[in-house]
């Protein structure tokens, strides 16, 4: 069933008001280049989406997610239920029985082994969007205690990278430091983030349309936080890089206004594999601007993905020299992925990244799907930092 779309009321509520704001504002500044042909799915009218309030109380199990969750990835036409303004519910609420949720087991089994119990705990989202999850009693040991727990697909591979970024950024984050995500998705790993890291002050770079879903995400999330947006950056300017914030949502190419040396860590899971080489060349000239020294960056991506008429090779990303490794492998638990993390330097390091890539071809793997990848084995480097 169709829903269908009534004439909107001029006063909308929060978040809905300030979705839509900020969402013009960035369609008014937006270049022509921003986005890619890979992400060119979304309505012109993309305001009659944010306007009509009900379906996002369901948006994790209905079209407007199409694209940023990996729960509707087998949804046949898919891409058409948003273009159409179709919000019915296109997976139900829990897994079914099956194939699916034997596979939902087995990443569950897999996430809890690497990270945790109680680090799933302690970062599994809540219930906003309602996501399709599976309800579950997990127990370590038969003689550990019994943990209730409910868990989404999606979810655990956003586990995963928290888990990762945690590790990294644990030992050397100042307790007020600046995270960043290019590509945010709908908002749960910076949420993630947040929960980990409570002080940290994290910002969101993304397409309009995606800051307007993180607005909603995050500030049913987070009630209580300071959200600052791309409306608080164009009226107080760089002024507000010094406020006080728990998050702030803006569109991808207002990176450039970061202060240089601003972000203690800066983060792209899948993203960058879906953009032009030139939006990535672009991206890469502003984190090694804006990084700290000291700060840490950490990359997934696949191999190689031909999107936009043109191949992105993960080995020809376009690092500096000023970078010291930290950590680089086939990713856990999507080999054709590699995830990288650097620490930033104030000089040319000796063994550089272009010469650790050197010997990987993302060509090869991509072909493979990743299949050799975990047979290369896992090159992980420590160093103390500059």
């Amino acid at each position: 069933m169709t829903t269908t779309l009534t004439t909107p009321s001029a006063d909308l509520p929060a978040p809905w008001s300030v979705m839509l704001d900020n969402y013009l504002l960035a369609r008014t500044l937006t270049r022509a280049n921003d986005k890619s042909a890979h992400w060119d799915v979304f309505p012109e009218n993309y305001e009659d989406v944010i306007r009509h309030q009900a379906p996002w109380e369901t948006f994790l199990r209905n079209g407007i997610s199409v694209g940023f969750n990996d729960d509707l990835l087998y949804v046949n036409d898919r891409w058409q239920y948003r273009l159409n303004h179709d919000f019915r519910d296109l997976i139900p609420e829990t897994v079914p029985t099956g194939p699916a949720r034997e596979n939902i087991r087995a990443m569950i089994r897999f996430v809890m082994r690497i990270c945790g119990t109680d680090f799933v705990k302690q970062v599994a989202a809540p219930a906003i969007g309602s996501p399709q999850h599976l309800a579950f009693t997990w127990q370590e040991t038969p003689s550990s205690p019994q943990h209730p727990m409910r868990l989404a697909r999606h979810d655990l591979s956003l586990i995963y990278y928290a888990w990762q970024i945690s590790r990294l950024a644990s030992p050397f984050m100042p307790s007020s430091a600046v995270f960043a995500e290019i590509g945010a998705g709908y908002g749960e790993t910076m949420a993630k983030v947040k929960t980990i890291f409570p002080d940290a002050r994290c910002i969101l770079f993304d397409l309009a349309e995606m800051n307007a879903v993180q607005t909603y995400y995050l500030s049913r999330r987070f009630p209580d936080a300071r959200i600052l947006y791309l409306r608080d950056l164009e009226e107080r300017g760089s002024a507000v890089f010094s406020e006080s914030y728990d998050f702030l949502i803006l569109p991808g190419w207002s990176i450039e206004r970061v202060p240089d040396g601003y972000l203690n860590f800066t983060y792209t899971t899948r993203a960058l594999q879906e953009m032009r080489n030139s939006v990535i060349k672009f991206y890469f000239e502003q984190i090694q601007r804006a990084q700290a020294i000291g700060g840490v960056y950490y990359c997934v991506s696949r191999y190689l993905k031909t999107s936009n008429d043109e191949a992105v090779e993960f080995s020809k990303f376009p690092y500096d020299d000023c970078w010291r490794m930290l950590l680089s492998h086939p990713c856990s638990f999507q080999s054709n992925c590699h995830e990288l993390a650097v620490c930033r330097t104030n000089q040319r390091e000796p063994f550089t990244v272009a010469e650790a890539m050197a010997g990987i071809d993302g060509r090869v793997l991509d072909a493979r799907r990743g299949g050799q990848a975990k047979a290369l084995g896992a090159l992980t480097l420590r160093g103390k930092r500059s």
